[in-house]
C-alpha cells in the first residue's frame, strides 16, 4: 500500500515539474489557451492509447516498461493545465491534497458493505458526469435551461463522484495488496486519475 502512494506521489511530482517547464514555453501556453478543445481531445486520445499499453504490460515481467509508460502518462496529463493561472493551480493543489487526505482517513471508518453498495450508483453518476463534460467541451455553456443543468452536472458532479471513488479505491487497494500478483503501478494510476479529476 505504501508503494502505491509513493508511485502516486512520484506521478504527481512528474506532472507538476512538467507543468512548470511548459509554463516557460510561451508559444505552447498561447496555443493551449486558444485551442483548448484540440488540446484536450489530443491529450485524451494519447492517454487512452498509453493506458491500453500500460494495462497490457506485465508488472512482474516488464517493470521498467511499466514505469516508462506510467511516467509518460503523467507528462501527457500536464498539457491542458498550462492554460491556467499558476497561483490558482498552486492553491487548488493544496486544497485537493487536504481533501484526499481527509477522504483516505474516512475510508477506514466506513464498513466494506457500505462501500460495495455505493460502487454501482457511483459508476452511473460517473458516466453521466463524463457525458456532460464532453458536451460542455464541444458545445460550451449557454444561457438555456438544459445547458445550465448539463454545466452544473459536469462541473459539480465530478466532485461527488471522484470523492466517492477515492474512498472506494482506498479500501480496494488495502484488500488487494495482500495478493501476490498485486500491480502497484495500476493501482497508483487509478488513484492518480481520481486525484486529477478531483482537482479539475
Amino acid at each position: 500500500v505504501i508503494n502505491v502512494y509513493l508511485c502516486l506521489l512520484c506521478g504527481l511530482v512528474i506532472t507538476a515539474v512538467t507543468i512548470a517547464i511548459l509554463f516557460q514555453l510561451s508559444c505552447l501556453v498561447k496555443f493551449v489557451s486558444n485551442h483548448m478543445l484540440v488540446t484536450v481531445v489530443v491529450t485524451a486520445l494519447l492517454m487512452t492509447l498509453n493506458i491500453n499499453i500500460l494495462n497490457r504490460i506485465s508488472f512482474e515481467k516488464h517493470k521498467e516498461k511499466k514505469i516508462i509508460f506510467w511516467a509518460l502518462n503523467c507528462v501527457l496529463a500536464s498539457t491542458p493545465f498550462v492554460s491556467a493561472d499558476p497561483w490558482t493551480l498552486m492553491k487548488s493543489i493544496i486544497y485537493t491534497v487536504l481533501l484526499v487526505i481527509i477522504l483516505t482517513l474516512k475510508s477506514f471508518l466506513i464498513p466494506e458493505a457500505a462501500i460495495n453498495s455505493i460502487i454501482g450508483p457511483l459508476s452511473i453518476i460517473h458516466t453521466l458526469v463524463l457525458v456532460c463534460s464532453v458536451y460542455m467541451t464541444i458545445f460550451g455553456s449557454t444561457s438555456s435551461f438544459f445547458s445550465q443543468i448539463v454545466s452544473s452536472i459536469g462541473l459539480h458532479g465530478g466532485f461527488i463522484v471522484y470523492s466517492g471513488l477515492v474512498v472506494c479505491n482506498t479500501q480496494r487497494v488495502c484488500l488487494n495488496a495482500k495478493n501476490t500478483q498485486f500491480d502497484t503501478f495500476q493501482s497508483a494510476f487509478v488513484f492518480y486519475m481520481n486525484f486529477l479529476n478531483l482537482y479539475c
